[in-house]
């Protein structure tokens, strides 16, 4: 090596200095170098625990966790389970091996696992939830997607809800509701997720409605639920709801008009909705009645009472059994005095105040005034005793139809 080309002398005068000619030096030890080439140090525990998981594979950072003792520089060092399970299956154990290596140089080391599971699944909310009235949906229809898990497959994790005022979903009343939808996978692990949801009535009535004459107030439930457009699910059943009319006329009669309104009852909520519409009355219904099951007269006798053929009065929607009209017609055109002795068929035709029809079909027997014979028996009419019967016997006449 070739050193510096300046020598100092030291004069009682000062620093004296003097170039000199470059001296070259040849295998002249100078100093010693020190390189620093330690071993790097890895501990890993006798026994560690692995939360439970389908892949193979573990992340970096759980395999670093088993060392108790780790280099400076260990995130250099490649790390990688060698010998284990093909899944991380909950309460299994077993050995594993662990390899970490660096380059084109590895070590192994050895420590026995166990596996649990802590790790509660997750889920999303629908950010928007709307169901109707009475509605009882299927949970899973509140998630954005499928809940997941570190081992439960979604089918597995089982949601529950949970709504503020402590109701059953087919319970809750309309409007906004504050629920806990907690999902629980398969070892207990629960998570939690809170959010709101709207229940919408889906109870639409029609803006005018048509209502068959008739003198009572009250109105069917069947004829109430006619006038929705839309109706629940639920409230096909004749349990759930309650119907009534809360303000509208005494009677519905004929030719009537106005504004009616009309409560629904929730039974399983105990809430109540009110709906408004516009009513006319109309009489379409035809009147009834029965007729006897056997109609039989004296020939040339005079038209009897129509309502003697009925059995019992006929009814009517509106018009009272007394103003209900009734007509007879024979099938061969005559009247009824003018009917042979035998069967005729007919049609005895009801007619209420509105004019609506009801025809009844029957059939009446017409028989022969000589087919009977009047008998006159003497006031004073001998009876003998005959001692066979023991009593009174009456004469004995022979009739005859001459």
């Amino acid at each position: 090596m070739t050193l510096g080309t300046t020598a100092v002398a030291y004069l009682n005068s000062g620093v004296y200095q003097q170039p000199i000619e470059s001296v070259t030096y040849k295998d002249v030890p100078l100093g010693t170098v020190k390189v620093k080439n330690e071993v790097p140090t890895f501990n890993i525990k006798s026994r560690v625990r692995v939360e439970a998981q389908r892949k193979e594979e573990l992340s970096k950072e759980t395999i670093m966790s088993w060392f108790t003792d780790l280099p400076e520089y260990a995130d250099q060092y490649s790390y990688k389970v060698t010998s284990g399970p093909s899944i991380w299956a909950p309460d299994t154990s077993g050995e594993a091996v662990v390899t970490v290596s660096s380059g084109d140089t590895s070590i192994d080391f050895t420590t026995q696992y166990y596996v649990t599971d802590t790790t509660p699944p997750d889920g999303k909310l629908k950010e928007s939830l709307e169901f109707e009235e009475g509605a009882d949906p299927d949970l899973r229809e509140l998630l954005d997607g499928e809940p997941t898990d570190n081992w439960s497959n979604p089918e597995n994790i089982t949601p529950d809800i949970a709504f503020e005022i402590g109701k059953k979903f087919s319970e809750l009343p309309v409007g906004e509701h504050d629920f806990t939808l907690t999902l629980t996978d398969e070892a207990g692990n629960p998570k939690d997720l809170t959010g709101t949801l709207t229940i919408r009535s889906t109870f639409a009535m029609s803006s005018s409605v048509i209502v068959e004459a008739q003198k009572d107030k009250e109105l069917s439930p069947d004829i109430l639920k006619s006038w929705f457009t839309s109706l629940p699910a639920d409230a096909n059943g004749d349990n759930n709801y309650e119907y009534q009319v809360v303000t509208g006329p005494d009677t519905w009669a004929p030719g009537d008009s106005g504004e009616v309104t009309v409560s629904v009852r929730n039974k399983n909520t105990n809430t109540t909705q009110q709906f408004i519409t516009n009513y006319s009355v109309v009489d379409t219904t035809p009147p009834d009645g029965k007729l006897k099951e056997t109609l039989s007269y004296e020939e040339e006798s005079v038209e009897p009472d129509l309502h003697e053929l009925l059995e019992g009065d006929p009814t009517d929607n509106w018009t009272d059994s007394e103003n209900i009209t009734l007509d007879i017609a024979f099938e061969n055109g005559k009247k009824f005095a003018e009917l042979p002795v035998g069967e005729h068929d007919f049609t005895l035709t009801l007619t209420d105040e509105a004019c609506n029809k009801t025809p009844l079909k029957g059939t009446v027997t017409i028989f022969s005034r000589s087919q009977y014979i009047d008998i006159v028996v003497p006031a004073k009419t001998e009876f003998a005793k005959d001692k066979d019967s023991k009593g009174i016997v009456s004469p004995v006449y022979e009739i005859k139809n001459n």
